[in-house]
């Protein structure tokens, strides 16, 4: 299930959502996806289109999305941007969001097509710390912070590139390879001492699939 953040950042990129139950999905997607699959379809540019979107609330809260899709002969492009920023509601706990997302598809003749999307976020997360039953007894504040230093930040950026060779109108062969990096940088405070953690995951997968939509034998009575 999507976080309500990742909700927020994903929706203008997305078309249709796909949900297939039990090991059906290990046909396309590999072993591991045993237990089912959720493919989410990215929007494609059709006509020339833009939309966009702000917002204000409390503890100067800011929320803005600008979206962009369309077509120029044989390419179909889709544009989007969000960003969001708030103090929030406690010390030490504001934050910094963007995201951008790409999706390009060009279709070289009606039997080859090749797609690339491609997306970055980036967030600045400070972290407020639980406060002690006993703190709280002294008089500090519920909206206080004790760990003023505490911090959580993330880069998080991917491109996929899809070619697809089709065999008839609903035959196949599709290559999605894919490559993606996060990083994660975070600083935490607890009564034993702190903890600092500096990761990056690089990922690589390469997913070939060849779909067959034909009728193999015809069923007789």
């Amino acid at each position: 299930m999507l976080s309500a953040n990742c909700e927020r950042r994903a929706k203008d990129r997305i078309q249709q959502i796909e949900i297939i139950h039990g090991g059906r999905g290990s046909v396309l997607y590999g072993d591991n996806a045993a237990g089912g699959v959720i493919n989410i379809i990215t929007k494609k540019g059709d006509e020339l289109l833009f939309s966009g979107g702000l917002a204000a609330g409390s503890y100067e809260t800011v929320l803005s999305r600008l979206a962009a899709s369309g077509s120029a002969k044989n390419l179909s492009y889709a544009l989007n941007g969000n960003f969001r920023t708030s103090d929030g509601y406690r010390d030490n706990s504001g934050t910094d969001a963007k995201d951008v997302g790409l999706n390009l598809e060009y279709f070289a003749s009606d039997r080859f097509t090749i797609a690339l999307t491609s997306g970055y976020h980036e967030d600045d997360t400070e972290v407020p710390g639980s406060l002690l039953l006993s703190e709280l007894d002294s008089g500090v504040s519920r909206k206080a912070s004790t760990t003023p230093d505490d911090f959580s930040d993330t880069r998080d950026y991917y491109l996929q590139v899809a070619p697809e060779i089709f065999f008839t109108d609903t035959s196949y062969f599709k290559l999605e390879t894919s490559a993606r990096r996060k990083e994660n940088e975070a600083f935490f405070s607890f009564v034993g001492g702190t903890f600092d953690a500096d990761t990056e995951i690089d990922t690589v997968a390469v997913s070939p699939q060849v779909v067959v939509n034909e009728i193999v034998l015809p069923w007789r009575r």
